[in-house]
């Protein structure tokens, strides 16, 4: 099976870096942070896919196109941190310095990046073997141009050929390869392996399986194992988990905060007491602003609260927002009362041990849990309305003289954008214009 080695491959990159930044002092042409650190999830990714794809894929010819890497733009922001617009510009650069080439198939699908070999140091883990066998595979064509602002750029054949008569290095062959293994592949077109029993090896044809793959798993005939090895399972990944485990669920409400948070580190205790203290100091302001409370009281509203979230695995994320949930909760449950009071209404706000007690399912906090779906709900519909109207006016603007984006573009455009959101709010859309006159042609 041929693998991705990272460390080395991190090498190869750093001496790409270097040359190229070498090579553009210019500030908005240099490879910074980000750009590193976006290609080196790319490796990691590729090193994934090709994994498993080789743990059923049959073994394909040498001398064809690697293949791509399936991504998109929010799965890499995901991983970076950052915006999709980050990454769309982070790319850019990458391919201006061809180090990566991108086959685009449409708004809604990812599309493949082709990962420059020379960047890449591919070993044969069935063998052993330490020599990087990148040279195999094919360049697509925008990688083999030779620019003088390209120190990524392959040379053409010609000059690959002339380097390994006159002892050169290529730009990204760097400390690559020891010389005894300069010539062990001659020629990248043609395969590596030997034919057995004066056999000619024959490529993959078109529309097979293995046809432009650029991958095979390891060769039997050169680790001494039959020749349709079995496949072998790999073992099923038990997932981890983040945090602490939960306590059992008390049948009272607990005296003490260290009654609940005794399993917990001490990270996880600080980052609950920041989230505990921003909720009670929002049910203080908004429920409790003209009442007096108690020490105790106090201490039994913080202690009911955190049990709102202590009793699941700890998850930074998770817990925060949990109690960003419970805080609009709380603000639902202050505009019902002043709703009330306005009315001539009487409403009113039990103590916090017995309001928030999450066993109290008799007028207690717990009924807010509706309030809150429909309020989600309220808002959603708001948001659709919202976005139903800009559209429309879009889609006016593009009917008129002179605008920039035509009718049908407009359209595309539009139904794309709401279809991802609900495609009942795409029809919606279409419904709403099916009378509007069109332009005379």
């Amino acid at each position: 099976m041929i693998e991705l080695k990272i460390a080395k491959s991190y090498k190869l990159l750093d001496l790409a870096t270097d040359l190229w930044n070498g090579n553009n002092p210019q500030y908005g042409k240099r490879m910074n942070s980000n750009h590193i650190q976006l290609m080196k999830q790319l490796f990691w990714l590729l090193k994934k896919q090709a994994s498993n794809y080789q743990l059923t894929a049959p073994a394909a010819t040498d001398g064809y196109l690697m293949r791509p890497l399936r991504v998109n733009n929010k799965q890499l922001a995901k991983y970076l941190k950052c915006s999709e617009r980050t990454v769309r510009n982070l790319r850019k650069r990458l391919k201006l310095a061809s180090w990566i080439s991108e086959v685009f198939h449409g708004s809604n699908s990812s599309y493949e990046i082709h990962i420059n070999p020379d960047l890449l140091h591919l070993e044969e883990s069935t063998t052993g073997a330490k020599k990087n066998l990148a040279p195999i595979f094919l360049r697509r064509p925008g990688m083999r141009k030779v620019l003088p602002h390209t120190p990524t750029g392959v040379p053409s054949q010609v000059t690959n050929e002339l380097n390994e008569l006159s002892g050169g290095e290529t730009p990204l062959g760097l400390k690559n390869q020891a010389p005894a293994d300069a010539g062990a592949v001659e020629n990248p077109l043609k395969p590596v392996e030997k034919p057995q029993n004066g056999a000619t090896p024959t490529a993959a044809a078109p529309g097979t399986p293995g046809y432009g793959t650029g991958y095979k798993p390891g060769r039997s005939d050169l680790a001494g194992k039959p020749q349709n090895p079995e496949r072998v399972t790999p073992p099923k990944k038990v997932p981890r988990k983040k945090g602490s485990a939960a306590p059992a669920f008390p049948a009272t409400l607990p005296e003490s905060m260290e009654e609940i948070t005794g399993h917990l580190s001490r990270r996880e205790r600080q980052v609950l007491q920041r989230l505990v203290d921003t909720m009670w100091n929002t049910a203080r302001r908004e429920l409790y602003a003209h009442d007096w409370l108690d020490e105790r009281q106090q201490q039994i509203g913080k202690i009911a609260l955190a049990e709102y979230l202590v009793y699941a695995p700890f998850d930074r994320r998770r817990w925060k927002r949990g109690a960003n949930e419970v805080i609009a909760r709380i603000q639902l449950a202050a505009r019902w009362v002043e709703r009330r009071q306005k009315a001539g209404k009487k409403a009113w706000i039990p103590i916090p041990e017995v309001y928030f007690d999450v066993r109290n399912d008799s007028g207690g906090f717990r009924n807010t849990k509706a309030w809150y779906k429909a309020h989600l709900r309220n808002v959603a519909t708001i948001k659709n309305k919202e976005l139903l109207t800009k559209a429309r006016n879009e889609y006016l603007r593009s009917l008129e003289d002179g605008a920039k984006v035509g009718p049908v573009e407009a359209l595309r455009r539009i139904l794309q954008r709401l279809g991802k959101r609900s495609p009942a709010l795409a029809e919606e859309f279409k419904t709403s214009i099916l009378n509007v006159a069109q332009p005379a042609a």
